[in-house]
């Protein structure tokens, strides 16, 4: 089975800042030329994946390749809801640091003009195969799990706590009639026990829209009711949120507010 190590970065309504810096889309092109874009790494194309986050008085879009709060043409901060008033128009993240042979690594970008530095899904992490020898996948990825990780996870706090209760009823049938299982928890990238597509998590593929890889590894943060060490939300296991508001998003890989969106992409 492969491991994967993630970049994780989850929109935090309300309890965590992030800071950008507004500046023009400066087009470094000659006048009526185009720059060839950077559309592949590892034959993956970049990420396609938009989705609005609009809970309380905030309505934006986040993509998945590095960049959010704009559609790629047009703002889409938009503070307060419903006023058409856009405070930013885009941001991105810009990301440094030293890889195993201590050469400075950045990823950044700003308006896609000569392309992308961020990818959709995670990454191979293990270093040395069973014999000992070096993965010569370490620190790359497929195609194919990039296509299934071009995507966000929409969890909505109110529908965890409603799954526990639920769950925890001595009464379901009475106190939750016609309950089902939420897509968003079943599809809750946690892990999974096999490298096997053909398996979801480790529920049945009927219950389950698409099949993304899942690595024994974690993903998503969530709650393993019965610490059999894998997501599945058919023994009881769910997204795990800081419900009682007692711990910063710095101490304890949680989900924070109201609604979050999670994703996963690397910068290779």
């Amino acid at each position: 089975m492969k491991l994967y190590s993630t970049k994780r970065f989850i929109i935090l309504l309300g309890l965590c800042s992030f800071i950008a810096q507004a500046k023009e889309n400066v087009n470094h092109n000659t006048p009526g030329t185009s720059a060839p874009l950077q559309t592949l790494a590892y034959n993956c194309n970049v990420g396609t994946a938009q989705t609005v986050l609009n809970i309380n008085n905030v309505r934006t879009t986040i993509l998945n390749g590095g960049d959010m709060w704009w559609d790629l043409s047009k703002p889409r901060y938009e503070i307060p809801q419903g006023s058409g008033k856009h405070s930013i128009f885009a941001g991105a993240l810009w990301i440094g640091g030293y890889d195993d042979n201590g050469q400075l690594k950045v990823a950044g970008q700003t308006y896609r003009q000569s392309g992308t530095d961020y990818w959709p899904g995670p990454l191979d992490n293990v270093r040395l195969t069973s014999e000992g020898l070096n993965n010569p996948a370490y620190g790359t990825t497929e195609a194919s799990i990039c296509a299934q990780f071009d995507r966000h996870y929409v969890i909505n706090k109110n529908e965890v706590l409603e799954f526990v209760a639920w769950t925890n009823s001595d009464n379901p049938e009475i106190e939750y009639p016609n309950y089902e299982i939420p897509q968003n928890i079943l599809e809750y990238p946690g892990n999974r026990t096999t490298d096997d597509l053909s398996n979801s998590y480790t529920g049945s593929d009927d219950q389950v829209g698409t099949s993304p890889f899942y690595a024994l590894e974690t993903l998503a943060p969530f709650e393993d009711v019965n610490n059999d060490g894998f997501y599945n939300p058919l023994d009881g296991d769910y997204p795990i949120y800081n419900t009682d508001g007692t711990v910063g998003c710095i101490e304890e890989d949680l989900l924070f507010g109201d609604q979050t969106l999670w994703w996963v992409f690397n910068d290779n």
